[in-house]
């Protein structure tokens, strides 16, 4: 009987080693963040450009001086150079100083967009070593195209021209038009209540209507990416205008007569709002819409429809305002809830983005031609809407009796707009207060 012969086969195996450590990399590393796109309003309102500059020295060595320097090409950046003493092995260092400055006649002679290359250069100064460089690109804009909510938001209040010579043609068109209502010609903003508001809103609509704008369309996606801006004169002397051109149209005259304006972002879309109220939102950019329909509920605020100026057959003040709610209302309910935000101009003054410089040289009175264009007809002039008038729209008078300062107080205290501070609470290391929820 055959006895089954096993065998047994040891096989070797190889113990893992582990893997040998990176070797430390031959040069330190720059972090750099800047602005993606630049141009003359951001030169004129001093925005900052470099919002984050760091070196870290991974390698094994150690520096007693390196310098960094900018550079750009084509010159938009102002050449600038900063000093680190002492680096060590594995040390992080970030530079408080981003103050970089831009070439501002550069920027107000771009006619057309371009990209200029920035690089950021590390040298050992003992040695004269180059350690490292950092280059990127950026968008360099025309003077007069906005950047679009990818870049800064409320850098559209710069091409809010108040003082554009075209601006006070329209103004004075709208005193005629309310000294032929029987109204007062003055414009004089927020003296009177709500109802002399509208009436010189309404005024200068029928003021730009007289105008017979046409209308051209925006470049795709300029909500995100900007677009080149019509500013008041080329509007009104080309006749032609986007969307965000009678936006910033209707901007500049509501601000020009001292009343508040505000532009409101949606997808693929700008229009105007203003206050009804000497208020504002707070904020110069909001995005709360909720809280801009309450507003709208509360006769605190109006919104209309811009490009209704360029229609055929021009339509009434109110229902341009019916037009801009019904905007409003449409992009909070649809599917992709189109709405952006608001930029509030009065809040962007405040925060100093102040109007671009005109520097387009107009005729004197005496060189125009004496024969002028047919104005288009006036839209029906209508009498303002009933407007509830809040007592705390006006400047408070001094409480006279502990009575009246109390219910002063209560009324501060149970006001739900941005003017509770209890409620808009600015972000500072001092008032901010930062939860960790694990």
């Amino acid at each position: 009987m055959d006895l089954e012969h096993t065998e047994e086969v040891s096989i070797a195996t190889e113990t893992p080693q582990p893997d040998p450590a990176p070797a430390p990399p031959a040069s330190p590393v720059l972090k750099v963040s800047l602005q993606d796109a630049l141009n003359a309003s951001l030169w004129e309102n001093s925005v900052p450009v470099l919002l984050e500059l760091a070196l870290q020295n991974e390698t094994d060595r150690s520096f007693s001086q390196i310098d960094l320097t900018v550079s750009s090409e084509p010159p938009v950046i102002r050449p600038r150079a900063w000093h680190l003493q002492q680096v060590e092995p594995g040390q992080f260092r970030t530079l408080k100083d981003l103050d970089l400055k831009l070439d501002g006649a550069f920027l107000s002679s771009q006619t057309e967009a371009s990209r200029a290359s920035v690089t950021f250069l590390a040298t050992d100064k003992e040695t004269g070593e180059e350690l490292t460089r950092h280059t990127t690109d950026v968008r360099v804009l025309a003077r007069n195209e906005w950047g679009g909510l990818s870049g800064i938001p409320d850098i559209l209040a710069a091409f809010v021209l108040p003082n554009d010579p075209a601006i006070a043609r329209i103004l004075r068109s709208a005193t005629e038009i309310l000294k032929k209502e029987g109204l007062s010609p003055s414009l004089e903003g927020y003296q009177g209540n709500k109802e002399r508001v509208w009436q010189q809103a309404q005024a200068i609509w029928c003021a730009v209507c007289q105008l017979d704008l046409a209308y051209i369309n925006p470049p795709a996606s300029f909500i995100d990416h900007g677009q080149r801006v019509r500013l008041p004169s080329q509007s009104v002397e080309e006749r032609l205008a986007t969307c965000l051109d009678t936006t910033v149209l209707f901007a500049a005259c509501l601000e020009a007569v001292g009343i508040r304006p505000i532009i409101v972002l949606t997808q693929g879309h700008a229009f105007t709002g203003f206050w009804l109220a000497k208020l504002d939102a707070g904020v110069s950019v909001m995005q709360d819409l909720p809280a801009l329909r309450n507003r709208l509920k509360l006769q605190d605020l109006a919104v209309f429809e811009t490009t209704l100026v360029t229609a055929g057959r021009k339509p009434s003040f109110s229902v341009a305002c019916e037009k801009g709610e019904a905007n409003l209302r449409h992009a909070g309910e649809d599917e992709d809830n189109t709405f952006r935000e608001i930029i509030d101009i009065h809040r962007a003054r405040l925060r100093r983005i102040h109007p671009l410089s005109c520097t387009v040289p107009t005729a004197p009175a005496e060189d125009q031609p004496d024969t002028e264009e047919p104005e288009a007809a006036l839209p029906a002039f209508e009498a303002a809407p009933a407007l509830r008038e809040d007592p705390q729209d006006a400047e408070e008078d001094k409480p006279a009796t502990p009575a009246d300062r109390l219910q002063r107080w209560c009324n501060r205290l149970l006001d739900m707009s941005g003017r509770n501070r209890l409620l808009n609470l600015p972000r500072s290391d001092k008032q901010l207060i930062v939860i960790d929820c694990p």
